[in-house]
């Protein structure tokens, strides 16, 4: 599974890096894998996830 980086995921959803960082921390069940050099991986439920998450906020 290659995953989404955090650049793509801003790109793909218009949310921006920060927003994304912050949400992490916030929303207890958001929580992206991480690759060897610590780079947030996004998966497709993520995207879903995050997705919904921007029509409330």
């Amino acid at each position: 599974m290659k995953g989404y980086g955090i650049g793509d995921v801003e790109a793909l959803l218009g949310i921006p890096a920060s927003t994304l960082r912050f949400w992490e921390k916030e929303v207890p069940y958001l929580a992206p894998r991480k690759d060897v050099f610590g780079r947030r991986i996004y998966g497709t439920l993520d995207l879903c996830m995050l997705s919904r998450l921007k029509h409330l906020a």
